[in-house]
């Protein structure tokens, strides 16, 4: 029998490691990734089925800027037949769920200590604006050296999509999202403080004879009297209230005080992480599977771990120029947008993710050869450090992103320029150009104060083989990108 078909052309499955996550081999790298399947609900018609798909993988797009210790980076997000997938880094460790099932609740302090990272790395995310929305404890998995990574971003957009089969993982989704309420970052804090619960605790907080009960119990019922939590236990309460108006929003401060007051002897938790496969599939020379099962202690830290991101040297609270998004599509003028697209209109763009619709402004003429697409990122101070110093790690991040890219980029007639700074555009950015199936597109990213901006300029799908179409194109994004800038930096 012959083995499947890479997905997406390059990403061979090697080992199920359970019913929707493989191991996989990046046959362009040779790198050992995870590829999640995004399961979709039977019921949805074509036309649903088709909408969720776009936004689910353009919300693990949008989820693959984050660069944080405790989030699983993600790498790729495509659609293979009619079914999504998303790409991650590959971690070893188990997922919270089997840890608890195969060697009982943590302690109180432990999981304080994973808490703060937990809710550094949801801060990280909230900060761009991104939402997990399925928090619970097969998302959160315990790495060896006993740490918490978050994974499943990008897949909440299942969760939200309004159907039946879809509200997340009963027990673990905010009575809110239940009721229908538009995701928030409370929601997230109360999914992740149900998880907490299970881990202290060895149940959920919420029980119940099937899912429906479950379900019940979250929007009507009351948690279950922590018995193993000790001081944990009425932290977590007071984040489980029904009202997120009701919920303390120290919830970082407590969980720190409490890994503090921890007692500071080596008890440990026994992780067996999930074996990672030695060998390429489909390579030349075979290589025989070695699955490494490793037995490494969690222990019981002294004090909270140390925060991921060193802090600023700058005052870390300074939130920048901008308080609320500006428009994307009121930084050029009428005369500017002809010049860049001739006959051109501006048109507010998809707005995946829940980002805010000011954010994305396109330039599109329906006889052009080319388009421009203007998005906008407003940061606030988080973990990174204050508003402007967050925009720009956020380009840092799209350069390591971009030069991680060009070093793939090398098959199938694709092709990527290296990255170049762009010296006197806002206060720190990249630009760099590149070819995907034929088409021409030139990407420039800075930032300006609080707020990160991506100018990406494409051919048009029928003009992909027009005389000087890739110098058009550069042009385009070039002065897009100075002409947003300048206009910003008239602001405030």
């Amino acid at each position: 029998m012959s083995a499947p078909s890479p997905l997406a052309g390059h990403y061979a499955l090697l080992q199920p490691l359970s019913a929707t996550l493989h191991l996989a081999l990046d046959q362009r790298t040779g790198a050992q990734v995870f590829a999640r399947e995004i399961p979709l609900p039977p019921e949805l018609e074509e036309d649903a089925r088709r909408d969720l798909t776009g936004r689910i993988v353009a919300e693990a797009e949008v989820a693959g800027r984050l660069r944080h210790p405790s989030i699983n980076r993600v790498l790729d997000a495509f659609v293979d037949g009619d079914r999504p997938w998303i790409i991650t880094l590959p971690i070893s460790g188990r997922p919270l769920d089997e840890m608890v099932a195969g060697f009982g609740p943590l302690t109180p302090v432990q999981v304080a200590g994973l808490g703060v990272e937990l809710v550094g790395a949801l801060r990280a995310a909230h900060a761009l604006g991104i939402l997990h929305g399925d928090i619970g404890p097969s998302r959160i998995w315990l790495t060896p050296d006993g740490h918490a990574v978050l994974t499943g971003f990008g897949g909440g957009a299942r969760a939200r999509s309004g159907e039946a089969a879809s509200v997340g993982t009963p027990g673990f989704t905010a009575p809110e999202r239940l009721d229908g309420s538009r995701p928030a970052p409370a929601a997230d804090l109360w999914s992740l403080a149900a998880s907490l619960y299970f881990a202290a605790e060895g149940v959920p907080a919420f029980g119940g004879d099937g899912p429906l009960a479950v379900l019940s119990a979250v929007v009507a019922g009351t948690p279950r009297p922590p018995e193993r939590s000790a001081a944990l236990g009425p932290v977590l309460a007071g984040q489980l209230a029904k009202d997120p108006a009701d919920r303390p929003a120290d919830l970082r401060d407590a969980l720190e005080r409490i890994a503090e007051a921890g007692p500071g002897d080596d008890t440990a938790v026994r992780v067996k992480p999930l074996g990672l496969l030695a060998g390429a599939l489909g390579l030349a020379v075979a290589a025989a599977s070695i699955a490494v099962i490793a037995t490494v202690g969690l222990t019981e830290p002294k004090k909270p771990p140390a925060a991921p991101v060193a802090a600023p040297a700058a005052a870390p609270d300074e939130p920048g120029k901008w308080a609320e998004m500006p428009r994307a599509c009121s930084q050029l003028t009428d005369t500017q947008v002809t010049e860049l697209v001739p006959n051109g209109s501006k048109q507010l763009g998809d707005t995946y993710g829940g980002a805010d619709p000011k954010a994305t402004c396109v330039l599109h003429a329906s006889d052009a050869d080319l388009d421009v697409r203007i998005e906008f990122v407003l940061m606030t101070p988080g973990p990174i450090g204050n508003g402007p110093e967050t925009a720009q790690e956020f380009v840092t991040g799209e350069r390591a992103d971009a030069e991680e890219s060009a070093k793939y980029g090398a098959g199938g007639g694709d092709s990527q320029s290296p990255v170049r700074e762009v010296p006197g555009l806002g206060d720190k950015a990249i630009a760099y150009d590149a070819v995907r199936l034929g088409d021409h597109t030139s990407v420039t990213v800075f930032s300006v104060s609080n707020l990160a901006v991506v100018v990406t300029t494409r051919n048009d799908l029928l003009k992909k083989d027009a005389p000087g179409i890739e110098a058009k194109v550069k042009a385009a994004n070039e002065k897009a990108s100075s002409l947003v800038a300048a206009s910003l930096n008239r602001q405030g």
